[in-house]
């Protein structure tokens, strides 16, 4: 049975059926779709697809994921539940695109930018570098002779960045 589904909703007249109901959506929905996922991501890259329900004995295979993920940097890391999933270059397939492959797994996805830490990345005392990072990017916004820093989320940022406390060096 499911490999006669999969061929129906394969199939062309499953395309021009629903091409211009999907196109006015900003996401579509499959249930039991799956044989359509690589066939509408070539045809419809913008298109954003969503298969909420599979075949229990594919669940392995679908919930491998390609994570796409967009930024005007030059290379994004991808973390899920805090650990590496790998970087990936941003813009190599589509301008300010970053694509990773993953397995699904419950919990936190992030994507982390690399940063050009320019005239900082020669400091050798890393408790500066938040700091810096703050200031550098309160700097570059439009109004940046009213824009306060936020001392407090700096101190948490830095600690967690450098996984203990700060040392005193007094």
């Amino acid at each position: 049975m499911r490999h006669v589904r999969s061929a129906a909703v394969g199939h062309d007249l499953v395309t021009q059926a629903t091409e211009e109901s999907a196109s006015v959506l900003d996401v579509t929905g499959l249930n039991y779709g799956d044989s359509r996922y690589a066939l509408d991501r070539e045809l419809f890259p913008n298109r954003i697809l969503v298969g909420s329900e599979t075949f229990a004995t594919r669940i392995d295979v679908r919930w491998q994921a390609v994570t796409e993920h967009y930024s005007d940097a030059d290379e994004v890391e991808l973390l899920v539940n805090g650990r590496s999933a790998g970087r990936s270059p941003v813009g190599k397939e589509k301008a300010f695109l970053a694509r990773f492959e993953t397995r699904y797994q419950p919990g936190e996805l992030e994507a982390a930018r690399a940063a050009d830490l320019g005239e900082f990345a020669r400091r050798h005392d890393a408790e500066c570098l938040v700091g810096n990072l703050y200031r550098a990017y309160r700097e570059m916004s439009e109004d940046h002779a009213r824009t306060p820093m936020d001392h407090d989320a700096m101190w948490r940022d830095t600690m967690a960045c450098l996984s203990r406390p700060l040392r005193s060096r007094a």
